[in-house]
């Protein structure tokens, strides 16, 4: 999926605490994804209670990314709400 259908479901599907892209730090509890500049590929990763990197995934394509991201974004809202 492209980036614009992402911002589509979070916003149809009301997804709380995602960050998609953005800079800065993190928050507890929330679903990033953003692209890292080092090693060239797009992660994805969970935070912990106390916004702690947890279950980091790498991919080439934003693509296959934003995928994950979103799929994994819809299983943390059913476990936190």
């Amino acid at each position: 999926m492209n980036e614009e259908h992402a911002r589509e479901i979070i916003k149809n599907e009301r997804l709380k605490r995602v960050n998609l892209f953005r800079e800065g730090g993190l928050s507890e509890r929330e679903m990033v994804v953003r692209y890292n500049h080092v090693t060239d590929r797009y992660e994805v990763f969970g935070t912990d209670e106390r916004a702690a990197v947890v279950s980091i995934s790498e991919f080439e394509s934003k693509e296959e990314a934003l995928d994950n991201f979103i799929f994994r974004a819809k299983i943390s809202r059913d476990i936190w709400g």
